[in-house]
């Protein structure tokens, strides 16, 4: 019997609930990574490391489910060495009883002890190889197909992996499997483009020969080419925008419903914290270790609603009208997500606020793109630790926000190609490109204006202004 899928509401909700604080933050750092970026293998490597980091586990790796029945190697955590990974390169389905029952069922699968347990020679192989103690096989299903297995290893020691855990990883494996199919829409498009640029090369080819020997005919030639570029630039960013707009909607989904199921337990946390406090003080308690409890809790019921106050932000539609939004805090939620990548590289962060209001007439979604865009590209550009400055200010009918960072810097030759659909000076796997498009695209939508200075191994300033908001536009 075919098995059936549970309803995603129900899951999702249960889902929610056993998330501990530390499996939420490891889980915004992997939406966030995969909002900046849609590479599909930049996107398989995200989840292999962040759900490798959510498990705890030694090794990770994601394999593709191909059209003969074989399973081909995609990413790996940690990475392996080039002529490593050609030895587990390929794998035919059916010489792996593992993998096999996992794809049929489309179960997890756990090997708690390798040496204890009966294994195909194939099987063997890779176990003397890769020196794993314990293995949990989750599939991978897109829309109802499968697409793939994620396996995760134990080498240190035998692991018994607990129901929690096989549930975390089942469900955050089966959800990001959406931006999966993002990336593979963004490939196939990308792919598209390039048939269309081929085209149009090889028909400007054929005018300018054409040119040659009907010189009369100069003029509708120049036309046909200039029209065919034309379309095919327009056609680039609309096939950015649209892959954008659809992965941040999924992305919104997920966060939208997280943050929901969080706050009704944060609710009647932040009610027996209050009961408590109350019988303390009318009790006379005086224990000061007791006290220091009670305020590790108030503590802990601060930064969950913060986190789930960002995820509400960030989930709204896309769409919204325009509303009065304070620039402030919307930085601030930005940098509360971003938090562990600062922390990781050791950067400092140094806020200079104006004093005055810093509000503007906006889609809020947007200006959360807009910011995490910008302040992720000013944390990747330091290799290890640094110093991003965050500067506001008023200037007449102007909010002025400056944020600038000592990281490499961009080349001179480069500065007027950065904001370009699919223009990168990352490395080949690192980026698409998109970031600076996508945010030169809402501050026009704003009516703002978004400037770059910067200098080669010292630095960058992104210079932005968007109008303030006047009292007549709040009627």
């Amino acid at each position: 019997m075919k098995p059936t899928n549970p309803n995603p509401a129900s899951v999702l909700n249960n889902f929610a609930e056993s998330l501990s604080q530390r499996e939420l933050s490891i889980l915004m750092d992997i939406s966030t990574h995969i909002a900046t970026t849609l590479d599909y293998r930049e996107v398989l490597q995200i989840i292999s490391d962040g759900i490798s980091e959510l498990l705890k586990t030694d090794t990770a790796t994601i394999y593709s489910l191909q059209e003969d029945q074989s399973i081909y190697l995609e990413v790996a955590t940690p990475t392996m060495s080039t002529d490593f990974q050609e030895t587990f390169r390929y794998a035919k389905v059916p010489e792996h009883p593992h993998i096999q029952q996992a794809l049929k069922t489309r179960s997890p699968i756990i090997i708690e002890d390798t040496s204890n347990e009966p294994l195909s020679p194939q099987e063997k192989k890779v176990l003397e190889l890769s020196d794993v103690k314990s293995l949990l096989f989750l599939p991978l299903v897109l829309e109802n197909e499968l697409f793939g297995i994620l396996i995760m290893g134990a080498q240190t020691e035998i692991r018994k992996f607990t129901p929690h855990e096989i549930r975390v990883g089942e469900m955050v494996a089966n959800h990001l499997s959406g931006a999966i199919q993002k990336t593979i829409l963004h490939q196939n498009l990308k792919t598209y483009k390039d048939t269309l640029e081929d085209q149009v090369k090889k028909r400007t080819q054929e005018l300018e020969k054409a040119n040659m020997k009907l010189v009369n005919k100069n003029q509708l030639a120049a036309m046909q080419r200039d029209e065919l570029e034309v379309a095919l630039e327009q056609l680039k960013v609309a096939q950015t925008r649209m892959v954008q707009t659809e992965k941040m909607v999924s992305l919104g989904t997920l966060t939208a419903g997280v943050a929901h199921e969080i706050k009704n337990p944060l609710n009647f946390i932040h009610g027996s914290y209050l009961g408590l406090m109350r019988f303390f003080k009318e009790a006379n308690i005086e224990d000061k270790d007791a006290w220091k409890m009670l305020d590790s809790i108030k503590l802990g019921i601060e930064r969950s609603t913060a986190i789930v106050s960002v995820l509400n932000d960030f989930s709204r539609n896309q769409k919204a009208p325009f509303k009065n939004c304070n620039i402030h805090q919307i930085i601030d939620n930005c940098l509360l997500m971003l938090n562990r990548q600062f922390d990781r590289k050791g950067i400092t962060l140094e806020k200079i606020y104006s004093p005055q209001s810093m509000e503007t007439l906006a889609n809020a979604n947007k200006l959360h793109q807009l910011f995490i865009n910008i302040l992720l590209n000013a944390c990747q550009s330091i290799p290890k630790e640094g110093i991003v400055k965050i500067e506001t200010q008023t200037e007449k009918d102007w909010l002025k926000i400056n944020i600038s960072d000592t990281g490499v810097g961009i080349k001179k030759e480069n500065l007027q190609q950065i904001i370009e659909p699919f223009f990168t000076t990352k490395d080949p796997g690192q980026g698409t490109g998109l970031g600076l498009s996508i945010s030169y695209s809402i501050i026009e939508d704003h009516k703002g204006e978004m400037e770059f200075d910067s200098e080669e191994n010292k630095g960058t300033t992104v210079r932005i202004k968007l109008p303030v908001t006047k009292k007549n536009q709040l009627l």
